[in-house]
């Protein structure tokens, strides 16, 4: 075989060595790169609202394995955490609003769909055990509430009847807020601000059954008026006879209409009047005749016509 020859191998690559340093140049500018890289990766904020906590990978100076529950919690601002070794979890601390919809029955069988919006927010000082038990804080809200919320509502909405749905909402919000409060705190480490029952919507019969109610209610209320409008129309003829006056007599109008005329027509009224009562006198005490010379004349003839003489 021929012998390579060493002296051609080293003019391929140009003939040009690298100049001296270069090997360190690279070296300083990679350990600019990681440190940039190593201080961007150790630094984070904090927003307003919103706390943290620090994840070691191992067993360090700074804090024990995993997540320590007895550790500071970590305020709005920036801060600084051991690249690799630590990895902050920021938790949302402000309230939420969670809406869910649940088909209930009530305690007279009926069933009912209720919309119950709830407010709640983790608890700042239990973080560390929330991250142990739950999660973050988006696995609080869809692990939790959508069991919890419609179990407590059912539980409470099935005491009441559903007639007492309407008018006692605030009261059956106040009494499912206290239970669920309640259980949310000492189990979930969460705090629950408000509830509210935003919509209830009953079911097709039982609206059918309200409404039939209604209309008889209606119906009711229709012929009392009707009785007391009857009553009424009865009450204002009785007073209607009592206060207009019976009619007068014809001879009392006749002199009425003849005493607005001259004296002369009035003494005629009266002297007429006059007459007509003495008149009416006599003949009360002697219905006979009056004139002796008459005697002659036939009782069956009237006083006025005389006989005729011979």
């Amino acid at each position: 075989m021929d012998r390579i020859d060493l002296s051609k191998l080293k003019n391929l690559g140009g003939g040009a060595a690298p100049p001296p340093g270069a090997f360190r140049a690279l070296g300083v500018g990679g350990l600019v790169l990681g440190g940039a890289y190593g201080l961007y990766r150790s630094v984070y904020n904090v927003e307003a609202g919103r706390s943290a906590i620090l994840f070691n990978r191992f067993s360090t100076p700074f804090g024990s394995k995993g997540v320590d529950p007895h550790q500071a919690l970590v305020r709005e601002g920036t801060h600084f955490a051991v690249p690799w070794f630590q990895r902050p979890i920021i938790y949302d601390c402000r309230t939420r609003p969670n809406t869910f919809t649940s088909l209930t029955g009530s305690k007279d069988l009926q069933m009912v769909n209720i919309t119950i919006r709830v407010l709640t927010k983790p608890v700042r000082a239990d973080l560390p055990k929330c991250y142990d038990f739950l999660g973050t804080d988006k696995d609080m809200d869809h692990r939790v509430l959508p069991s919890i919320v419609p179990e407590v509502l059912k539980a409470v909405v099935a005491k009441y009847n559903a007639s007492a749905l309407v008018t006692k909402r605030e009261e059956i919000s106040l009494e499912v807020r206290g239970n669920l409060e309640e259980r949310l705190r000492e189990t979930f480490h969460m705090t629950l601000e408000d509830v509210s029952l935003t919509n209830i919507a009953f079911g097709p019969e039982y609206s059918a059954a309200v409404e039939r109610k209604q209309i008889a209610q209606q119906e009711a209320e229709r012929a009392k008026y009707k009785v007391q409008q009857a009553e009424q129309e009865k009450r204002s003829i009785v007073v209607r006879a009592q206060v207009i006056p019976p009619l007068p007599s014809l001879f009392t109008l006749l002199k009425l209409y003849l005493a607005h005329f001259p004296p002369v027509f009035s003494r005629f009224l009266r002297v007429f009047t006059v007459s007509t009562t003495r008149f009416q006198r006599a003949a009360s005490r002697n219905p006979g005749p009056r004139n002796s010379r008459h005697e002659d004349q036939d009782p069956r003839t009237p006083p006025f016509i005389r006989r005729p003489r011979c």
